[in-house]
């Protein structure tokens, strides 16, 4: 048995679901251009603050550290990890900071100011799991291109309906 889904109810769907793209993309973007990056949590270290599969937003213009502020910063060991701890001192002299997990024992190794990436300001929970799916290509390709070329398909059908249809004449009358 299917279910049968009228087309209005259809295209109302359709156009809501390319409008929460648009404006996700479009707030993206904007935030990128002010200075703020979204990245997703991966391990339990900031519990309770912010929990794995969670998100953070850094604000990459904030050069203002003190402590107790969560900081994003990458690893002076490996610079391809990018860790999310709060701030427990500051030497300004040595231009580093220490920094330590809300849910872990011990702090971390001292890491160099021009590590810091940013200061985070929002929490957005659950959103580091959409988050990840973009990072790999079979999500990439199911949130971002599969949406885009429904969208060029349906306008190529438009056009070509609008196109393909016998001009109009229209009698002009005095």
């Amino acid at each position: 048995m299917s279910i049968k889904i009228p087309s209005a109810v259809a295209k109302a769907a359709y156009w809501v679901g390319v409008l929460i793209a648009m404006v996700s993309m479009g707030g993206t973007v904007f935030a990128y251009t002010q200075g703020y990056q979204f990245m997703s949590v991966q391990s339990d270290s900031m519990q309770p603050y912010v929990a794995p599969g969670g998100a953070v937003v850094v604000d990459r213009k904030d050069t203002n550290i003190h402590e107790g502020d969560v900081i994003t910063y990458r690893s002076p060991v490996d610079r391809r990890t990018v860790n999310t701890h709060r701030v427990v001192a500051i030497d300004v002299y040595r231009g580093v900071v220490t920094t330590k997990g809300d849910n872990a024992l011990a702090v971390d190794t001292v890491v160099p100011l021009q590590n810091v990436l940013g200061t985070v300001r929002y929490r957005l929970p659950f959103l580091g799991y959409g988050l990840d799916i973009l990072k790999r290509p079979l999500g990439l390709l199911a949130v971002i291109y599969l949406p885009a070329s429904f969208v060029v398909m349906a306008e190529v059908r438009r056009l070509t309906k609008y196109y393909s249809a016998p001009p109009r004449h229209y009698l002009l009358y005095r």
